[in-house]
């Protein structure tokens, strides 16, 4: 009796070792969504405050992509980016898949004002991918029409993101708030001109109205892991000893 209770609580104890072990928590990916184009283009781009916080979305990193193609609004961003210490831009038009995306620290999406994104059901889930994988992504978009609009949020649902463009656009130039974040730290202006408000994520800069114009989100997923594989190992381990035990 005491030997098969025993068995029971082993065998109870290594089905929450199988369960929790098969699974875990990908390293979160950060999606960062500026929604003035402005933000990203002098004179305010030049605003210390701006390129602070660009600064800290990059990190540590060393290698961006900036996808589809460069325009008035992204152009000194990239040269911005390309002037610091040890990093790297590449502009690419090619189709995003992992090939594209392998070593990229930090993927920029950003269309010209009013443009609609056009990445294909392919391409975003392997930026999809790329995020669940620990990889950062900055959206910066701005647009007046609802088609436009739209695209932008298909890409960010596609992503997992909770984060919303809407409207109408905001004009103003009075930042009302900086939330205290790691992506704003040291950051106590930011220049703007307009913006089309966004929804969910954290809501980092606001203008008029506490409405949001910069937002971010840890992206993750449920994935294998080694530590999880580890513990899945175990547990079939110990499965086995006990086993060859009943054999004996």
């Amino acid at each position: 009796m005491k030997n098969a209770l025993s068995s029971v609580v082993v065998g109870l104890c290594l089905g929450i070792i199988l369960l929790f072990g098969i699974t875990g928590t990908a390293q979160a990916g950060l999606l960062v969504v500026v929604s003035d184009v402005n933000a990203t283009r002098n004179p305010h781009f030049a605003d210390p405050g701006n390129r602070t916080f660009f600064d800290n979305v990059l990190g540590g990193g060393t290698n961006v992509l900036f996808s589809r193609a460069l325009h008035a609004h992204s152009v000194d961003l990239d040269t911005y980016y390309e002037g610091s210490a040890g990093v790297t831009t590449t502009v690419s038009a090619a189709p995003v898949d992992s090939s594209l995306l392998s070593g990229v620290d930090l993927m920029v999406v950003a269309p010209a004002f009013a443009t609609a994104q056009n990445y294909t059901a392919t391409e975003i889930v392997a930026m999809s991918d790329y995020l669940n994988g620990g990889g950062s992504i900055l959206l910066v978009g701005e647009a007046d029409a609802a088609a436009v609009l739209d695209s932008y949020n298909d890409l960010l649902t596609g992503l997992g993101s909770s984060i919303a463009f809407g409207s109408p656009r905001v004009s103003s130039s009075v930042v009302t708030g900086i939330t205290s974040h790691a992506l704003t730290a040291g950051v106590g202006t930011f220049g703007y001109i307009a913006f089309s408000p966004l929804t969910g994520g954290t809501s980092l800069v606001t203008g008029p109205g506490g409405a949001t114009f910069v937002a971010v989100e840890g992206i993750a997923s449920s994935v294998s892991e080694p530590a999880g594989l580890a513990l899945f190992g175990l547990g079939l381990a110990a499965l086995g000893s006990i086993r060859r035990r009943r054999c004996v």
